[in-house]
Parts: structure tokens; C-alpha cells; sequence
């Protein structure tokens, strides 16, 4: 008589729950359900009934559960997560970024949790020497780092020394190819609701509108951009603490004509269908769920050559310039947009190949399965 194999629980450990996340949607429904049996716990924030892991997994809220607001108290948060440890029991803590790494380690610890990996999706994310020294600690209990990149992976070792490398594994991000899939008809009614004409080039990012994305850099690189392409428009779309400064700053060089800011948008597939040339400005990036979903939106793409961003893209659809260098960026988002239709058309269809060769959410999962079997091991 066969035994079933009882599934390996693994709880996803968020800092905080402000809508839906594609990144981590795709994880927790994309691991095996026949394996394992994964659980989420966001450690602030609240249900809204919007959250469209709710009904397809088990998912709590820490600051529902306590009935008040815990976030400015760790001790609280540890033990409130105790308490939730030790009902639910998980074999596995997959923490996301460090918040939920230091409160899941010291929780897991009194919990009897064990195996603890930690999940970083950025660069530059050990800022000074109080962050290192709580590192060399937690790091000791915990079973795996993952960094979304190898050159997350490199940074996240040079800054703490005290990590075997043995414990840092790359796992590249992976997007949901068929989400971002549209057929063609769909770019021009995406064009006709952005007013871009049929001979209008249109440039586009998608980001939050904060420093280390490099929008400014991207609006001076554009001034000379709409002089050798008079026809070219920019379409930045996110929000954030800059949206005011940038939008001064696109009036101040004569540019409101000619860059278009749409703010948030959940349409980002119908967005990235209507743009001609993708542009990726940072100063810093991990590995960047927007940039692949340009790729799958068959866009040639123009990049800041920093983070995991040089990992994923090539000469034949790409060109990356150094970081804060307007003059460099403008030059290569006039090369592609000089070029026909055809040619981009080449390009983009080169950029989707990529991603689904080897950064589709399939594969991201699949990865993430076999960091948790050799932990297990």
C-alpha cells in the first residue's frame, strides 16, 4: 500500500500587503501544489478583499490577526508571528527582502522553524554597519540566500563578508509570459488611447517615479532625442515622490508636448504594445520584472548597464549605456528609433525569445524548488 507523501509547507514571509504583486503571485501559484504546499503571510497591512492570492491559497494578515498595528513594534511582530509559527508550522520560512528576514529568523529561532532562506531583490541593500552586523547574525540561521541576480549575488557578498558563498545562490526573476501576450490588434487601439499617431516613435518606461530609476536623466537625454526625432513622444508611466519635480522639470525644457505621464496603470501589457522603443534609465536595479515585460512585448530595449540588467539582454535587441549618462542614452534611443519597423520588429521578436528561454515564471519556480530540496537534503 503506497504512502502519500506528505507536501513540504512553506510560508512566503512579506514585510507589507499593498495589493497584488505579480513577482510574488507567480511564486507562490507557480511552485508545485503536488510538493509543496505554500502559505503567505504579510506582516503588515490589511485585507481588502482584493488580494487575488486569497483565494487560492492561505493567506493571513499579522496585523489582523493582533488586531492592532504592529509595525513600528518588532517585539510585537516577533510574537505575533510566534504565535502564528507555532499553529502553522511550516518546514520552510521564504522571507522577501530584510525586514521579514531579521523578524522570521528571530521568530523561527523560538519557533523551532528549520529552514530559513532569504530572498534579495535588490541591489545596495546592506547600508552601513548596524545592517552588517545584523546580517553576520541572522545570516547564521539562515539556510540560503537568494539574490534575483547574479550581480545582486555579487553585492550582497561583498557587503557581508561573513557569508559563506556556498549560501548565495542566483535565481533570476521570471515573468508570466501569456499575462503580458497580446495580439496585434491590440497596439493600435493602445496607441489611439495614448494620441500617438501612426508616424509618432514612441519611447516608453514603467517604474516608480523615485531617484534611482533615473527618469531625469531620461527627460534631458529626450531634449536631444525630440530634436533628431521630431516626431518621437516619451511615455512614462508610475507614480511617485517625484512626479512633480520630473513634471517641472519637462516644462522647464520645453518638453510637456512631448512626454506624457500617465501615472499608475494596471494596463502595463496594453501600455508596452503601444510603445515603439523601451527605455530603462536606472541607477540601480536587481533584476527588473519591467524590462522583461517589455522583452515579452517584442521591444527593442535601451538600459542602464547596472545590476542584473546586463544578465538578461544582448546586442542583437538591446543597447545599455553607463548609468547618469544623458548624452550616451540619447544616442541610443535616436540609433533605435531611427530605425524601420521592420528592424525593431526583428529585434523585439529576438527579446521575447530570450525571456522564454530562460526567464519565464516556470522557470523561476522551478529554481526556487530546487533551492528548497538541497536545503532539505
Amino acid at each position: 500500500m503506497d504512502v502519500k507523501k506528505e507536501k513540504v509547507k512553506v510560508l512566503f514571509l512579506i514585510w507589507r500587503y499593498t495589493g497584488d504583486y505579480n513577482l510574488i503571485n507567480d511564486m507562490v501559484l507557480g511552485i508545485n501544489p503536488e510538493e509543496y504546499a505554500v502559505r503567505v503571510c504579510y506582516l503588515t497591512g490589511s485585507f481588502d478583499g482584493k488580494n487575488s492570492l486569497d483565494k487560492k491559497c492561505h493567506v493571513f494578515y499579522l496585523e489582523d490577526e493582533t488586531k492592532e498595528y504592529i509595525a513600528k513594534s518588532k517585539v510585537k511582530m516577533i510574537r505575533a508571528l510566534l504565535e502564528a509559527l507555532k499553529k502553522d508550522k511550516p518546514d520552510i520560512i521564504h522571507c522577501h527582502r530584510h525586514k521579514p528576514t531579521l523578524i522570521g529568523t528571530v521568530a523561527a529561532f523560538f519557533a523551532r522553524i528549520p529552514y530559513i532562506v532569504s530572498h534579495v531583490h535588490g541591489l545596495n541593500r546592506t547600508r552601513g554597519g548596524l545592517r552588517r552586523i545584523i546580517n553576520s547574525i541572522i545570516f547564521r540561521k539562515v539556510a540560503k540566500v537568494i539574490a534575483v541576480s547574479k550581480g545582486v549575488r555579487v553585492d550582497v557578498l561583498q557587503t557581508n563578508p561573513s557569508l559563506a558563498t556556498v549560501k548565495a545562490i542566483a535565481v533570476w526573476n521570471g515573468v508570466d509570459i501569456k499575462r503580458i501576450e497580446r495580439g496585434p490588434e491590440v497596439r493600435a487601439g493602445a496607441r489611439k488611447a495614448l494620441a500617438l499617431n501612426t508616424d509618432t516613435i514612441a519611447f516608453g518606461t514603467v517604474g516608480r517615479l523615485v531617484p534611482t530609476k533615473g527618469h531625469n536623466i531620461l527627460i534631458n537625454a529626450f531634449k536631444d532625442v525630440s530634436v533628431q526625432l521630431p516626431t518621437a513622444k516619451l511615455i512614462i508611466a508610475g507614480d511617485g515622490s517625484l512626479r512633480a519635480e520630473l513634471t517641472k522639470q519637462a516644462e522647464e525644457l520645453g518638453l510637456s508636448e512631448k512626454i506624457k505621464f500617465i501615472g499608475f496603470t494596471r494596463n502595463v501589457p496594453e501600455l508596452l504594445h503601444a510603445l515603439d522603443v523601451f527605455v530603462f534609465p536606472s541607477l540601480a536595479e536587481g533584476l527588473p520584472l519591467g524590462l522583461l515585460e517589455a522583452m515579452v512585448a517584442k521591444l527593442p530595449v535601451v538600459a542602464s548597464r547596472v545590476g542584473g540588467i546586463p544578465e538578461v539582454v544582448s546586442d542583437g535587441f538591446a543597447r545599455l549605456v553607463e548609468a547618469e549618462d544623458a548624452v550616451a542614452l540619447a544616442k541610443a534611443m535616436v540609433a533605435y528609433g531611427s530605425l524601420s519597423e521592420e528592424k525593431r520588429a526583428t529585434m523585439g521578436a529576438d527579446a521575447k525569445m530570450r525571456v522564454q528561454k530562460d526567464f519565464s515564471k516556470e522557470m523561476m519556480c522551478a529554481r526556487i524548488e530546487k533551492v528548497y530540496e538541497e536545503i532539505m537534503e
